[in-house]
Formats: structure tokens, sequence, C-alpha cells
């Protein structure tokens, strides 16, 4: 009798601990060196990452990273002009820290969204990692009339240099 009540003691607190670990769900965890987002509620995962950066003359910086999978490729990038790319927001309706997006090949594009625009949000930036999140509308090619809604992007990469 007592090895019963010991083993149903147990078998409780494993079960308390275990209900109380981090979830994994897909919109909760990005991998190392891969994208994640939900785009029109539709979870997406990219490891086929590229990563690159542009200086153009008269001081504009770009930073654009590129990611695939099977069926689908996504583009977000973050510009400024004549400023230096840092940690910060980066909104598709700010004339000197800009953002962009490109889903499929134009499939779906920001186009100045004033209700909820496209924002990149770069938290890390070094010469080996970046750590980027994003969201907001986004729409069919050349119209502001299919709207899909991103969220939950994230960008986690360790392999730059």
């Amino acid at each position: 009798m007592k090895t019963f009540i010991l083993s149903a003691i147990a078998f409780l607190i494993i079960s308390i601990i275990s209900s109380c670990k981090k979830s994994t769900a897909a919109s909760a965890y990005t991998p190392v060196n891969s994208m994640t987002a939900t785009i029109g509620g539709i979870y997406y995962t990219f490891h086929d990452i590229t990563i690159d950066t542009f200086f153009v003359l008269g001081g504009m910086n770009e930073l654009t990273i590129q990611g695939s999978n099977d069926t689908v490729s996504i583009q977000v990038s973050v510009q400024t002009n004549n400023k230096p790319l840092t940690a910060r927001i980066y909104n598709e309706n700010d004339s000197v820290y800009t953002a962009g997006f490109d889903f499929n090949q134009g499939t779906l594009e920001n186009n100045n969204s004033t209700t909820n625009p496209f924002t990149a949000t770069i938290t890390s930036i070094s010469a080996t990692s970046l750590y980027v999140t994003f969201q907001g509308n986004v729409y069919g090619f050349d119209s502001t009339v299919i709207k899909k809604v991103v969220t939950n992007g994230v960008i986690n990469y360790n392999n730059l240099g």
C-alpha cells in the first residue's frame, strides 16, 4: 500500500512538472539559422537563408534577408537613409528607417498600410548573428484589396561572416 501511494505521488509530481514546460509550438520557437512566420493564418518555416547587405551611393544602407523552402520564398529588408543599420524598429512608412516585405516573388508585398504597417525590428545584430522580428499587413501584387496579415515573424541567424 505504501509503495502504491509513493508511486501515485511520484506520478503526480512528474505530471505537474511536465505541464509547466515552455511551449515549443510552431509559433513559439524559431530554430537557429531559419525564418518563421504566420502569413494569412498559415505557418511557414524557411531554412534556406541568404543575407545580403548593400551600401548604395547617396547614403542608403540595406539589409536583405531571403528565405525559401520547397514551395515558397520570402524576403524581408530594412533600409536606412544616411544612417547605420542598428537594433531598432524599421517601418514601411518611415522615410529614414524603412522595412520591406515580399512573399513568393511579388505575390504579397508591403503597400504602405496605415492601420497595421509592415515593421521589422532588429533586436540584435553583430558580425556573427542577427535576430529580427517582423509583422504587419501585406497585399496582393500592386493592390490594396487582397490583404493578408503577417504575425510572429522571426529571423534567427547565427552564421554571419
